[in-house]
């Protein structure tokens, strides 16, 4: 049984333990009459109501803003004797805030009200005025709580209890195999193309679907009707036998998962909040999704009688939501507290730091690699405080963890990464404050540098940069502090480990001794059997997916390909702004020879043994690297034609999952001739299993515990003099 799987058994018996022995002796709990003010429409609304509704029965009085708007919220505490407001959303803590009542205050936020840009000062206001007015805030995951953090949350953080009820659902005739429930009615590009791709894959398959944006699953004509969610749900076309598939992120999602537990199939799209949901509720890895990926488990969860993804997962029941409510407000939890990450009584804990964001991005490696990463490093037996280069969430984490410690914590293992960009002074400051107190409680702590492209002269951030001193000086400065705080350097590859030393040759006095962690196997994008078109039999379909330019010359490729005495065809995925020079790269070939789109490479798919991914970069980098792509074409079952002195070459052989070619055009030439290259499904069960990102993470967490005993590691003793 996995560390993941204890922790849900665990977490189970502890609520089963607690129905039998719900906790007596605090009367302000036991006494608590809630007045509950719910703002918005949508699932989400609807289950805390039904929610608060089941648990404490007549002893709360439930408000929804503007359809009780002609009742004053004093009156109504007033006559229901209501002890305590709960708000559920900005405007309904805002109102309560308003009204004149001098009752305590917690704030439920869906994530959906935390998504907004930093600049939008009115918003900012808004939402910490609404903060400010509570004295706790509930979450439906810990990736809100970060969001809460970056805007300047000052209050207790706690997860909200996903609860089902035992509401029924009615009957309906209008039912759809597959119901794509959407963040929102208009829809962001990567989310569009998501359900495109669904769309075109069920309408090929003659599957009925429809497609349904999560606000409209509970409306006000629902609420006037008095309809509960699960029936609401099932006028929407959601039967019993339906597969639903969740897009995007949106603040309803959990609850319609919730709802749904035990009904249905359900299949997440991968976004980071989703996988944090999918987390709490104990999703089957496989339920959680992108791209082809997803399309395929769609179809796949259509094929099988009982299938893998049916969630009977971690809910809770309403009982234990009331439970969760009166424990809280009957503790005096610090400013600092955050369940599940931070918490009163923890005896250890990891950490986790980027200087860049954690993002839903798949256009770059960079994005990728640190939502990866994230996610693979918080799969752990310990809690893990996540944290950024904002400063907001930076400076309130590092006093949970020193908090923590103060108390008798044990930092054990942390991990961070670096940027294309250097952070800003303040966070570095702040950072290293905090690392160095974290250090002298035991923490062992070790750092990633994934590029140096701020001192390539070849990387498009040195050409383009309009003040590339400053911005070299601040890059020499964080990596020369991380070298002093590390317990272990880690760098893609050997190859890149020595151009790093190369390019640092003349800004440092000593060698830095890198440890390597390559790029991993994301499982959300593992392909098995997907064929999206039809090859002719003796033609082989070549991939390209990345930047072009630069670092990314593919100059070689194309002579070789002028030459290719077979039939081929070549598709470049590539950023909006690589198109041009992608067409100019290949305006030599004839246009059926040749596709090029801007698309999320997520959403490419692969034909068994006709598609072969390639990472053939010429320039110096290319050389030195270890790219993102190898792994994307690995997850895609392509076989990896890459050349013989480069990184993942090894890796390649290794498992025989591609050709490796000599580095030169008649090299390359050799190497196309020879594909397809026959892959067994074995060796691709092995390699996305063995080089997965969450091998990576528990390869750091094993480097950092032999370190753990006294020895110096990761960085020489001259290189932590610098």
């Amino acid at each position: 049984m996995g560390f993941g799987q204890m922790k849900r058994l665990l977490a189970k018996l502890s609520r089963i333990l607690r129905r039998g022995t719900r906790r007596r002796g605090h009367k302000s709990a036991d006494a608590l009459r809630p007045l509950v003010i719910i703002g918005g429409r949508g699932p989400a609304q609807a289950s805390i109501a039904e929610t608060v509704g089941e648990s404490w029965g007549d002893q709360a009085v439930t408000v929804w803003l503007e359809h009780e708007s002609s009742v004053g919220l004093s009156e109504v505490a007033h006559n229901g004797k209501a002890s305590y407001i709960i708000a559920v959303g900005v405007d309904a803590v805002l109102a309560a805030a308003g009204s004149g009542l001098e009752l305590p205050m917690d704030g439920v936020f869906v994530h959906d009200e935390l998504d907004f840009r930093f600049s939008n000062e009115y918003r900012q206001r808004q939402l910490l005025r609404a903060f400010a007015a509570c004295e706790r805030l509930w979450f439906d995951s810990t990736v809100a709580m970060d969001k809460a953090c970056a805007h300047g949350s000052d209050r207790p953080h706690l997860l909200l209890p996903l609860a089902s009820t035992t509401a029924g659902t009615s009957a309906t005739s209008n039912v759809a195999d597959v119901v794509i429930v959407t963040s929102a009615e208009t829809l962001a590009r990567a989310e569009e193309q998501t359900v495109l791709a669904l769309n075109e894959a069920l309408q090929q398959r003659g599957t009925d679907s429809r497609v349904v944006a999560a606000e409209q699953l509970f409306t006000q004509a629902d609420l006037d009707d008095k309809r509960m969610l699960r029936a609401a749900l099932s006028g929407r076309g959601i039967g019993e036998n339906s597969v639903v598939v969740l897009t995007g992120k949106s603040g309803h999602h959990a609850f319609v998962a919730t709802a749904l537990s035990g009904h249905n199939a359900v299949l997440m799209d991968a976004t980071v909040e989703n996988a944090s949901l999918a987390k709490r509720l104990g999703f089957p890895t496989r339920a959680l999704a992108r791209g082809a990926a997803l399309v395929e488990r769609t179809l796949s969860a259509l094929d099988s009688e009982s299938s893998i993804l049916s969630t009977h997962q971690d809910v809770a029941t309403p009982a234990e939501f009331q439970e969760a409510f009166e424990r809280a407000i009957a503790s005096s939890l610090p400013a600092w507290h955050e369940e599940g990450m931070a918490e009163l009584g923890q005896v250890a804990f990891d950490l986790f730091f980027s200087t860049a964001a954690i993002e839903n991005r798949s256009d770059g490696a960079r994005p990728q690699r640190i939502r990866a990463m994230s996610q693979a490093f918080g799969d752990s037996d310990a809690p893990v405080i996540r944290m950024t280069s904002n400063l907001n969430l930076l400076e309130r984490r590092l006093r949970a963890a020193l908090a923590l410690v103060d108390q008798g914590a044990h930092p054990r293992f942390g991990y961070g990464e670096n940027s294309t960009a250097p952070m800003l002074d303040a966070a570095l400051e702040a950072l290293e404050r905090g690392l160095l107190q974290l250090k002298s409680a035991g923490l062992a702590f070790a750092w990633f540098v994934r590029d140096l492209h701020w001192l390539d002269p070849s990387s498009s951030v040195s050409q383009t940069s309009d003040a590339l001193d400053f911005l070299q000086q601040r890059g020499v400065h964080e990596l020369n502090t991380m070298v002093r705080l590390a317990d272990a350097m880690f760098a893609p590859s050997a190859p890149a480990a020595e151009h790093f030393d190369r390019l640092l040759l003349t800004l440092r006095d000593s060698r830095v001794e890198w440890l390597t962690l390559p790029p991993g196997i994301d499982q959300a994008n593992t392909l098995e059997l997907s064929a999206t078109r039809s090859t002719a039999a003796d033609e082989i379909r070549l991939v390209y997916a990345g930047g072009l330019g630069g670092v990314y010359d593919l100059s070689m490729l194309v002579q070789a390909l002028h030459g290719l005495n077979r039939p081929w065809h070549l598709q470049c995925t590539v950023r909006e702004e690589d198109s041009q020079r992608a067409h100019d790269l290949l305006a030599g070939f004839p246009e059926e020879r040749v596709s090029i789109t801007v698309d999320d490479f997520s959403f490419v798919g692969s034909e068994a043994n006709k598609t072969a991914g390639l990472a053939l970069l010429d320039s110096a980098y290319g050389a030195a690297s270890f790219p993102l792509k190898v792994m994307n074409y690995v997850e895609k079952r392509m076989s990896v034609v890459v050349y013989q002195d480069s990184s993942p070459a090894p890796l390649v052989e290794r498992y025989g999952v591609g050709v490796i070619a000599e580095r030169s055009v008649a090299g390359v030439r050799d190497a196309l001739a020879s594909l397809p290259r026959t892959v067994d499904a074995m060796a691709w069960d092995q390699v996305q299993e063995s080089e997965s990102w969450a091998a990576r993470a528990a390869s750091v967490r094993q480097t950092l515990a032999s370190l753990s005993d006294g020895r110096m590691g990761g960085v020489s003793q001259s290189s932590k003099q610098s």
